[in-house]
């Protein structure tokens, strides 16, 4: 054996032992250990430039990502729906109420994520007499976590990490996921360009508020959130400012302990659900 074929061979049991596989220029998924070039992933677009279809073919079948949009009773529901031919196999849901039924509640929102062994839910609730901060519960499978996000940090206040919904994928899932990765954070990027910066899914960057949503502060030693003057009037640029904080924070919690598609669809669909509900602000 010459020498360039050992050090071929070398290389090449260096890569499958301790790279993973798409760091070796290779694509897989499920129990399938073969090497294949990266899937072309085709989308489409609507007349704003958001995402609303994203598909690709893996051994003859086509995997797709479906972005819907739902009107419920309470605001606004996004959908993302994840297919592999005719069968469903995940379907991630986000809901934003921008005035709750319940007394005290200025906001509330959601997510849910259910599919061939996925179970996935987070609920946040902000106060009016916290208007500050969120209470994020979050449950995966029979184990729940809480925490209270900040909306002045943008971040946990109890500095632990709460269940990244990356991380509650299986294996199967994640990989069929992966193509889309670079689809739904170009989306992302979208929103945030679209909502002139109001929406930001990253930990300890908050969203950029114009001066018209911001109210002023009771006293030089208090300190106090826009958003617990958002709803004081529900018209124009303090609801969709409202919307987007809501999508933001919803994005946010649910990617901050882990990255991949699975969480940049997560954001993406809090975006997606932000827009949404911005869209249906009187003016």
């Amino acid at each position: 054996m010459g020498h360039s074929s050992v050090l071929k061979m070398i290389c090449t049991i260096l890569c499958v032992v301790f790279v993973p596989m798409a760091w070796c220029g290779g694509y897989s998924y499920g129990d399938d250990r073969s090497t294949t070039a990266a899937p072309k992933v085709t989308v489409r677009k609507d007349h704003k430039g958001a995402l609303e279809e994203a598909t690709y073919k893996h051994k003859g079948t086509t995997i797709k990502a479906v972005v819907k949009a739902e009107k419920t009773k309470e605001g606004k529901r996004g959908l993302l729906v994840f297919t592999e031919g005719p069968d469903v196999f995940l379907t991630i849901q986000a809901d934003i109420v921008r005035r709750p039924p319940e007394k005290g509640v200025l906001m509330r929102s959601s997510l849910t994520a259910k599919g061939r062994g996925v179970d996935y839910r987070m609920h946040m609730e902000v106060l009016a007499t916290k208007p500050d901060q969120a209470a994020v519960t979050v449950s995966t499978g029979d184990v729940t976590k809480k925490g209270v996000f900040d909306f002045n940090t943008w971040t946990f206040k109890d500095k632990s990490k709460m269940p990244g919904f990356e991380d509650s994928l299986p294996a199967e899932i994640r990989a069929k996921l992966q193509p889309f990765d670079a689809s739904f954070a170009a989306d992302v990027t979208h929103y945030r360009t679209t909502s002139k910066h109001m929406f930001s899914a990253k930990l300890g960057v908050p969203p950029t508020m114009p001066d018209d949503v911001r109210p002023p502060l009771p006293s030089k030693t208090a300190s106090r959130s826009w958003l617990g003057g958002l709803w004081d009037s529900v018209k124009g640029p303090l609801c969709r400012a409202g919307c987007w904080a809501a999508g933001a924070a919803l994005a946010t919690a649910c990617t901050s302990a882990s990255v991949g598609a699975g969480a940049a669809g997560c954001g993406m669909l809090g975006a997606a659900t932000a827009s949404l509900c911005s869209d249906s602000c009187p003016s």
